[in-house]
């Protein structure tokens, strides 16, 4: 096919004459092409030095008339909508956390009647919180850093059962932290399990949860702004939303990624998700199951089963992170100004680059 493609073009250009050729090159040299090419060229070199990531005028004003053309409507005809999500999926490579937005996005196509689009009250939300996004990247461009994953400087691992979730999460030359949070019985009551088949909430969304919980706790902890987070987990199911960023359904899944979108966009980090073997992450596997435990004798079970160079911390996950997660599962939207800080932390964590994790195996259960 190269082949056929030089063929092709060389074919076109014997259709020019030398006129044809001259008159390009001077219309080429004109000022007013030489100042717009000399300005673009300004402006790919400012934020090259800057490494951010910006959308020009133009599609700056396409999103605007994108979402205003939207407002207000409750259907569109199948074609205009997937015009629409063409473009908006062309434009997410410069909006950061985007991408957990397209679940309910897609889904329009999915609950179509073949001509038009219904625009539920679900796919409404979703416009809003990537308009929210537009909107933001419109005043602060994305910085590379927030996209480009680099070398962690905190790693965390989860792990979440039905009785609640947990993790721990280091950074070199920090004291290591534990948290933990139960489920509410009625959460518990919807998990799927060998003697609830019937139930409506996998592992899988709880595990989901869990990184979410995490990420949160590391943010508020650690200033993360434009630093890579390593996060673990030993759920394959869990870690492909963080990949793919959407889930083609309107399930607990759809809204816990929209939770991780408009979270990454705030604390403007780049989360790299990877999976651990399930007997390399017991640590993670003792947080969640050990919700019995007071906080100091969690404490003394972690420095006691898997000591590290300095003693453990315990971290409580806020009560609006527990509420908005929450409301995930039972797939209720929360408004983002009523669980998202006005503030990030100040202590900066470095990278020395040496190993600062001690790894070890699950407890054993007592006799």
């Amino acid at each position: 096919w190269v082949a056929g493609g030089a063929r092709i073009a060389f074919a076109l250009l014997d259709q020019f004459s030398d006129r044809d050729v001259r008159r390009a090159r001077q219309q080429l040299r004109a000022p007013c092409v030489v100042g717009r090419v000399q300005r673009q060229r300004e402006r790919g070199l400012d934020r090259a030095l800057r490494q951010t990531l910006e959308l020009p005028p133009h599609r700056q004003q396409r999103l605007k008339d994108i979402f205003e053309a939207l407002r207000g409507k409750k259907r569109v005809g199948v074609k205009q909508w997937q015009k629409y999500l063409g473009e908006l999926r062309f434009m997410s490579a410069g909006i950061q956390g985007s991408a957990g937005l397209f679940s309910a996005l897609q889904l329009g196509l999915k609950h179509s009647d073949g001509h038009r689009v219904r625009i539920t009250k679900h796919i409404r939300e979703h416009l809003t919180d990537f308009e929210r996004l537009a909107r933001d990247l419109c005043h602060r461009p994305t910085r590379i850093a927030e996209l480009v994953p680099d070398e962690p400087i905190v790693i965390q691992a989860v792990d979440a059962a039905k009785v609640g979730m947990g993790g721990v999460i280091f950074c070199d030359g920090e004291p290591p932290v534990v948290w933990r949070q139960p489920f509410p019985a009625a959460i518990q009551a919807r998990v799927v399990s060998s003697s609830h088949p019937k139930g409506d909430l996998t592992n899988s969304d709880l595990e989901q949860a869990a990184l979410i919980a995490g990420a949160d706790v590391a943010n508020r902890t650690y200033d993360l702004r434009e630093r890579t987070l390593a996060s673990l987990s030993d759920n394959t199911p869990a870690l492909s939303p963080k990949r793919k960023g959407a889930v083609p359904a309107a399930s607990p899944g759809a809204y816990l990624c929209r939770a991780s979108s408009i979270h990454q966009r705030h604390y403007r980090y780049c989360e790299e998700a990877s999976h651990i073997h399930g007997p390399s992450n017991g640590m993670a596997d003792d947080a969640s199951q050990l919700q019995h435990l007071s906080v100091p004798d969690l404490l003394t079970h972690f420095n006691t089963h898997h000591p590290q160079a300095s003693s453990w911390t315990y971290s409580q996950l806020p009560s609006e992170t527990q509420h908005l997660l929450i409301s995930c599962l039972c797939t209720r939207t929360v408004k983002p100004q009523s669980w998202l800080p006005h503030s990030v932390p100040g202590r900066r964590p470095k990278a020395s680059g040496r190993p600062f994790v001690n790894v070890s195996g699950p407890t054993p259960p007592p006799p």
